[in-house]
């Protein structure tokens, strides 16, 4: 339950739990917790914990931070209103580990959600990682910790979910230096925002474009939509606080270009095009190990995309142990299940210590 007005709170700290009925194979948490906005103030963010039920090992469950794919931009869109059925049905894809699922900045919560806003969706991850620890600290009548997990944790999200495992990779150690990242392991993380404006627009997914657009123009105090959208188009982004994802394509994908755009892309409009660049995943390295991971033949985002991607990363100074794996004949949806035994092999490498693979050139 939100607090109105909410009381002030540290990054992490938790504001609400409902605990779940999620059957007798885990335990999870409906959570509620502070967090930071792009502009520094104190906001309620939304998430769910999960672990195995039963004894965890010594030190508690590994814990996996996931960064969920799109959903939309409305409140109705926010995974952790189905936590149960989200446990339940996806609970084996990473059993043997706790999971903490932030709705990131503004799903749930009040205010348009800021997607593909990369610090926004790192401080969702990162203030999650922070609510998990806190909820360890929060005992039952029994004076048993609702949960038991380990200090470290891995980051993973796949389309959405890659681009905010990327961005929280690369501000972790400026925002929160005192948790201790593993790694991070990104699928189809959207990245060449000239390449994919290309791709989306005119196309079956170019809903993406008004969504990212609308939350740069709500997050950015110095762009405003009505520079490079037409005012038929800004009539229409109403359905962003109401509707999600294949609402968005409803509305969004049959307006052709001059319906929608009155420039000819927004790369070329101060300063649009500098808050574009700023919010790729492009431009700074993440020290921790990374795994890239994509489908030959993403339909959404290219697989050359994440090509490049490896090689712009690959010559940035204090860039970590870095590998790519691609899928022959898979795509952006079908991709999940064929990197499933890489992802999980992965990830227990790096709780376990192993040395990460890399094949940047060092």
């Amino acid at each position: 339950m939100l607090p109105l007005p909410l009381p002030p709170g540290e990054p992490g700290e938790i504001i609400d739990v409902e605990e779940l009925d999620v059957g007798e194979d885990f335990v999870g948490y409906r959570i509620l917790y502070h967090s930071r906005s792009l502009r520094g103030d104190d906001i309620a963010v939304s998430g769910f914990v999960a672990t195995p039920a039963g004894e965890p090992p010594p030190g508690g469950w590994p814990l996996v931070a996931f960064a969920h794919g799109t959903t939309g931009q409305a409140d109705i869109c926010a995974p952790s209103h189905d936590a149960e059925e989200e446990i339940t049905s996806n609970g084996s894809y990473l059993e043997g580990y706790a999971v903490v699922a932030t709705d990131y900045e503004g799903l749930g919560t009040p205010g348009l959600h800021p997607y593909i806003v990369g610090r926004s969706e790192a401080r969702g991850v990162l203030d999650s990682v922070r609510a998990a620890h806190n909820l360890e600290r929060t005992y039952d009548a029994g004076n048993t910790p609702l949960i038991s997990i380990t200090d470290e944790f891995v980051v993973w999200g796949h389309s959405q979910g890659g681009h905010a495992a990327m961005h929280t990779g690369q501000h972790w150690q400026e925002y929160a230096p005192e948790l201790q990242l593993l790694g991070v392991a990104s699928g189809a993380p959207p990245s060449q925002f000239a390449l994919l404006y290309d791709v989306l627009l005119g196309g079956p997914f170019q809903g993406y474009l008004a969504m990212a657009s609308a939350a740069f123009a709500e997050a950015y105090d110095e762009i405003e939509l009505d520079q490079v959208y037409t005012d038929e188009a800004i009539a229409l982004m109403d359905v962003l606080e109401t509707g999600c994802t294949q609402d968005v394509f409803t509305v969004f994908n049959p307006l052709s270009k001059e319906e929608m755009l009155k420039v000819a892309s927004p790369l070329g409009v101060s300063p649009w095009d500098r808050v574009i660049i700023e919010n790729d995943v492009n431009g700074a390295p993440v020290p921790a190990p990374l795994l890239i991971l994509h489908g030959s033949e993403d339909e959404q985002i290219p697989a050359v995309s994440s090509q490049f991607l490896l090689g712009q990363l690959c010559v940035q100074p204090g860039q970590g142990p870095t590998i790519r794996i691609e899928y022959p004949g898979h795509n952006h949806g079908s991709v999940i299940a064929a990197q499933r035994d890489d992802l999980l092999g992965w990830l227990a490498d790096r709780f376990a210590g192993e040395p990460p693979p890399d094949t940047c050139a060092r």
